[in-house]
């Protein structure tokens, strides 16, 4: 079981949390497949991008895609623990869920 303890960059803002887990765990991604992975509308998403780079949290750069388009990808600056155990992930499950 794999254990990870994810980061809290902002308290009063779940949103923001949500961002920076999901970068953690999926790796560096553009507005639309993040949106996608969230359920965000990309407007709402890509303020909280602004304000997370601003301070540091997330950090984003121009790159090409297959179809030889530009997109900016956006990656954490966050580091987290996270300790292998075995194949699967913990996340916040009750006791009774854990297998």
């Amino acid at each position: 079981m794999k254990t990870i303890s994810l980061p809290f960059v902002c308290p009063s803002c779940e949103t923001k949390n949500l961002i920076v887990q999901w970068l953690l765990i999926w790796g560096p991604a553009y507005l639309t497949q993040i949106a996608k992975g969230l359920g965000l509308d990309r407007s709402t998403l890509a303020y909280h991008l602004g304000e997370l780079e601003r301070k540091e949290y997330v950090e984003s750069s121009y790159r090409l895609l297959d179809s030889n388009k530009a997109a900016r990808f956006y990656k954490t600056k966050v580091s987290t623990e996270i300790k292998c155990l075995n194949e699967q992930v913990t996340r916040d499950a009750k006791p009774e869920e854990k297998r």
